[in-house]
């Protein structure tokens, strides 16, 4: 009895030994307080990590104000100033002379039946001309472009007298004394300015053409006339295209000068007389750049 006792108590020993063992084995042991601590903080940091992520207000960028450009305005351009009107001078079968305007109708300026020429002025404002009725006696005449403001600049004795004045003393006294007349020749308008350039030619009876090279300037509005080259030094006068200087051109030389005839340079080309088998002098013609900074001419060969 006491054997079987024993036998039960043992049993009873193992089985609650084991229960305790299992138990153990399948129990979780809590974790420290300083694990939990440490999980504790690991967890609120990610969860205000994760919250602020999810609160905080998105960054706008901050706006910039564009940059202010100033237009700098655009240079107009100068409008096309309208060309003035074209206009042409010329005499009809009657020696009357005329006037042409580019719209309009041809008007008469001169009714003599006597009229030589015209010449209208660079402006078109004013029209020079000359008159003859026997080509020995002539007279210079101007008139403006509309028909108004006629006049005589020089009468045929004035244009004789001119011979005789100071600067003529080269021309031979037998010359003189069968002159009957005197034509302003190479007559043309200085450029740009309201003053007319012309030179002598004596006229007398029987063939022939002589120059004597006096180079007159006169201002149509004033009326003065001034011998700006004498026929010692003078020739056919050609105007640069700015109105500063003239080429001075005889049979034998070209010179040149100031147009009112100061700085004179003498004898820049000399050559040998053209023969031209007439009573005429071969007098070449200069061809003056457009800026006058320079001419040309042709001399064909003597």
């Amino acid at each position: 009895m006491t054997i079987k006792r024993s036998t039960i108590i043992i049993f009873l020993l193992l089985s609650l030994s084991i229960f305790s063992l299992a138990c153990a084995v399948t129990r979780k042991e809590p974790a420290s307080d300083t694990q939990q601590d440490m999980i504790n903080t690991a967890v609120a940091a990610a969860q205000t990590a994760a919250s602020s992520q999810a609160t905080a207000p998105s960054e706008i960028p901050a706006l910039t104000e564009a940059p202010v450009t100033t237009e700098v305005p655009q240079a107009s351009e100068p409008s096309p100033v309208p060309a003035a009107p074209l206009r042409a001078v010329f005499t009809d079968s009657a020696h009357n002379l005329w006037v042409w305007q580019e719209g309009g109708a041809a008007q008469m300026l001169d009714s003599s039946g006597d009229v030589e020429y015209g010449l209208l002025s660079d402006d078109g404002v004013q029209v020079a001309y000359v008159r003859s009725a026997d080509y020995v006696n002539y007279s210079l005449w101007v008139v403006n472009a509309d028909g108004s403001n006629k006049r005589q600049l020089l009468s045929p004795d004035q244009l004789l007298g001119l011979l005789s004045e100071p600067g003529h003393e080269t021309l031979p006294a037998d010359m003189l004394a069968y002159t009957t007349g005197n034509m302003p020749n190479i007559l043309q308008w200085l450029p740009n300015r309201s003053v007319l350039s012309f030179t002598s030619t004596p006229r007398h009876e029987g063939p022939g053409l002589m120059i004597v090279g006096d180079v007159y300037q006169l201002d149509t509005t004033t009326g003065v006339r001034t011998l700006v080259l004498n026929t010692s030094i003078g020739g056919l006068p050609a105007y640069s295209p700015d109105g500063s200087l003239m080429a001075v051109i005889t049979p034998q030389s070209i010179s040149l000068a100031n147009a009112d005839g100061t700085n004179y340079h003498a004898n820049l080309i000399t050559f040998t007389p053209v023969i031209t088998y007439s009573e005429y002098m071969y007098y070449p013609e200069v061809m003056w750049a457009a800026d006058s900074s320079h001419f040309k001419v042709i001399i064909p060969p003597a």
